[in-house]
């Protein structure tokens, strides 16, 4: 099933998970999200994508979970206007994708990378599962396009309850690391060489010495590195979803054992 103007498996997640973790009533950037043309939403999602990068840095204090659900809930009206003005269609190849467009891909995997940074124990169990959902949406349509690396493809795919032995789950974990680090290493110099053009590595769009192509060829390694962060998360989800569930079931994590 697909929202209504969707046009993908992940902004289709996005619409169909529905509700907003922690807001009962649309912020003002919502509404100004909902009634955007294309050209402010890259404006906005210029705005998001440095928020998250701040906010799940390793070098920065944990955000509050207030500004977690501010920044899920912008993420979410983002995603429902790429939506709206229908950027995307589900039977369209990568090369018809115009790579203005591509950058939207990242939404849904965004969006699932702050559900999960979901500290509140009343809220995690139910923000990691949107996460699960937003992230698998988020893998399908880099599937469809070509742009998952098999090997993610495969254990984002793979039933949980199909668990591989040891040493083939030890193998996988390594290709993946290497495949990463690799992508980590490549988007670090094109993000240098952003840098050096606009002044600002998160600036979106192409000019000068960084051509389309740059751009492009960026967007595509974000893209797959988030697929393989993907299948990381996901995996770390579901083994702790039966934990929560079980805390739960006892009270909170700061009940006695039975």
């Amino acid at each position: 099933m697909e929202a209504e103007g969707a046009g993908g498996g992940g902004f289709a997640t996005v619409e169909l998970e529905g509700g907003e973790t922690g807001t009962a009533e649309p912020t003002e950037a919502q509404t100004r999200i909902a009634e955007t043309d294309e050209y402010r939403l890259s404006h906005e999602y210029y705005d998001a994508y440095k928020a998250v990068k701040g906010f799940l840095s390793a070098d920065t204090e944990p955000p509050q979970q207030s500004d977690l659900d501010e920044l899920s809930g912008k993420l979410k009206a983002i995603a429902r206007r790429v939506g709206q003005l229908r950027l995307f269609s589900p039977n369209e190849e990568l090369d018809d994708v115009s790579t203005a467009d591509l950058k939207f891909l990242l939404v849904p995997s965004l969006i699932g990378d702050v559900l999960a940074a979901t500290r509140d124990f009343s809220e995690r169990a139910r923000a990691l599962r949107q996460a699960l959902v937003c992230w698998r949406g988020f893998a399908a349509d880099c599937q469809r396009l070509g742009i998952a690396h098999r090997d993610d493809a495969r254990a984002i795919d793979r039933n949980p309850e199909d668990a591989l032995d040891p040493a083939t789950k030890r193998d996988e974990k390594i290709a993946r690391h290497k495949r990463a680090k690799e992508l980590d290493e490549q988007v670090a110099y094109l993000f240098k060489k952003k840098r050096e053009v606009f002044g600002d590595e998160f600036h979106w769009g192409h000019g000068g010495a960084f051509d389309e192509d740059m751009e492009r060829d960026l967007i595509l390694k974000l893209l797959g590195r988030a697929v393989a962060s993907a299948a990381e998360e996901i995996a770390s989800a579901e083994q702790e979803l039966p934990l929560l569930e079980m805390m739960a079931a006892r009270g909170g994590p700061g009940a006695p054992p039975p």
